[in-house]
């Protein structure tokens, strides 16, 4: 642009050649020349048509579409001297209100990285781990822990051992000096969501933006959270991945932002709070939750979330008291995490059980209709506990804590068989054993008794059982 004129872009995108197919090539057409003009001083016409899907759509649209001129002046104040075809330059950049360092990896995510639900406590060994939103959300991508070992165990060890290699590991503390800071978390890779940081450590596949000023966080998680960042974003660069420096150069109107905040925070920003269980922010209890009947069955075998064993995590006022409340529910749990599905050993049936837990929990507004809504909100196609419980809960327990069940179904196949759902966390040698002996050992008695009584069809599900 010192040299030459760059007098017209226009951004094609995919499938601008009729002979090229796929999606890999993203074309823009430019026109420079050498004019007798003042190089620092003159517009640059632009226009996108690369949404257009078709070769004859695009030749169509660039004789048509609205074109953008910008001065030379404000690509050059921009970071990097990027283009934006459809931005609004001069509006200052985001830059200018804040910083930004991708977050921290040791290469080896089976080895460090585990859900939440597939440990019983973090103890000292595991820590929070924040990752990108699915979805921009005030509170999300919380459902990972890392393997931190205050910074003393086994990743520190890789590190230490490969610390004269270029290895992934040397990444293992990447942002860092974001710690305990407050921020805004935007994915790197893919759709660019957003949601609010609260100083947790961090993966590398999400950035964490932190402004100058405290002041200036509301406006910017706005900003990310209106869509209107990520379409600003595209504009500059298309890719699938984006680099923490693209995140700075996008323009940012603080003002106009904060104006906004203020309109849709008038109380300030909120404090942690999820009612989805697979958060470590979840406050645990059923009746605020997306998924009351998951919730629900998980307690009474005696699971417990992150947040209900955490008093220094932060959180919200109405997340504590959910805590407070539903933890009075906590002695109808059931004591070695393993709830059969047909009464045995002086148990009710797991049906039965869940069902006194539920009418206990929603106390005086509990009804057969709350049954028939809560059943609907799993998706289930079963008119009855019994039935979901057999056929329907643990397929939607896999799928809803990410193929990593906490919750086994233990069924030896038969509608009329033996069943038993168990919390694997505690599942002990001696668990295993009361599983085995006690509980299919009574259920073992009692099918042979209904043999002997002539009861009709007895000797069937006996007689599978014991082979």
């Amino acid at each position: 642009m010192s040299q030459n004129a760059l007098r017209f872009i226009a951004r094609l995108g995919s499938g601008a050649f009729e002979m090229i197919t796929g999606e890999v090539v993203k074309v823009s057409l430019s026109i420079l020349n050498k004019p007798k003009i003042d190089l620092q001083n003159y517009s640059i016409n632009n226009i996108d048509v690369s949404e257009q899907k078709t070769t004859l759509g695009k030749s169509a649209a660039l004789k048509t579409f609205e074109i953008h001129p910008a001065s030379t002046q404000e690509y050059l104040k921009s970071p990097d001297h990027r283009i934006v075809v459809n931005g609004s330059m001069g509006k200052g950049f985001l830059s200018e209100f804040a910083t930004i360092l991708h977050g921290q990896s040791a290469g080896d995510n089976l080895m460090f990285n585990r859900y939440f639900w597939e440990v019983s406590r973090f103890s000292n060994i595991w820590r929070a781990y924040q990752l990108s939103a699915n979805n921009s959300a005030e509170f999300s991508g919380r459902s990972q822990i890392v393997r931190w070992e205050e910074e003393q165990g086994i990743m520190f060890r890789l590190a230490e051992a490969v610390s004269h290699l270029n290895h992934k590991a040397q990444q293992w503390r990447s942002g860092k000096p974001n710690w305990g800071k407050e921020g805004v978390v935007v994915g790197l890779v893919g759709r660019i969501n957003g949601t609010l940081y609260k100083g947790d450590i961090y993966g590398q596949a999400c950035g964490v933006i932190i402004p100058n000023k405290p002041e200036y966080l509301g406006a910017i998680w706005s900003y990310v959270y209106s869509g209107e960042f990520e379409n600003n974003l595209r504009e500059i660069d298309p890719s699938l991945a984006i680099s923490i420096k693209t995140i700075l150069a996008v323009t940012f109107d603080k003002d106009y932002w904060e104006e906004k905040y203020n309109i849709l925070y008038p109380n300030g920003l909120p404090q942690p709070y999820s009612d989805d269980p697979t958060q470590w922010l979840f406050h645990g209890h059923p009746v605020s939750s997306e998924r009351p009947l998951q919730v629900a069955l998980a307690r009474l075998l005696g699971y417990r979330w992150p947040a209900e064993r955490d008093e220094e995590m932060e959180l919200s006022e109405e997340a504590r008291r959910l805590i407070r409340e539903v933890q009075a529910f906590n002695p109808l749990s059931d004591e070695d995490g393993i709830v059969c599905l047909p009464p045995v050993n002086g148990e009710h049936a797991a049906a039965e059980r869940l069902r006194e837990f539920l009418q206990a929990i929603y106390g005086p507004t509990w009804s057969n209709q709350i049954l028939v809504q809560l059943l609907a909100q799993e998706g289930s196609s079963k008119t009855s506990l019994e039935d979901w419980l057999r056929e329907e809960f643990f397929e939607q327990h896999y799928k809803l804590f990410h193929h990593r069940p906490f919750l086994w179904h233990i069924w030896d196949g038969r509608r009329d068989g033996f069943s038993a759902i168990v919390n694997y966390h505690q599942l002990t040698k001696d668990n295993l054993s009361k599983l085995i002996y006690t509980y299919l050992g009574d259920w073992l008695r009692q099918s042979e008794a209904k043999v002997k009584s002539g009861e009709s069809g007895a000797e069937g599900y006996c007689g599978r059982s014991r082979t």
